[in-house]
């Protein structure tokens, strides 16, 4: 549990150095759309999806598990 704490301090250490280091304007175009964003807004963006995409395809093989176990229950003897 310490050492989670202990990268999740460091990664947004370097979060906000990056973020001081690189005020500058990024033009994202996706065909006919257009958007000004900072790059750090968007890496953070990009470091919080990232985040709850692995956390929610962690929650899946549990789900599973889960639904598995309480499908058959083991039997005793």
């Amino acid at each position: 549990m310490l050492r989670y704490l202990l990268l999740i301090l460091i990664l947004g250490g370097l979060l906000i150095v990056f973020s001081i280091q690189n005020t500058g304007t990024l033009v994202i175009q996706v065909l006919l759309w257009e958007v000004n964003i900072s790059l750090p807004l968007l890496v953070s963006i990009s470091l919080i999806l990232g985040a709850l995409i692995g956390a929610i395809g962690s929650l899946i093989p549990l789900q599973r598990k889960k639904r598995k176990n309480k499908l058959n229950p083991p039997s005793s003897l």
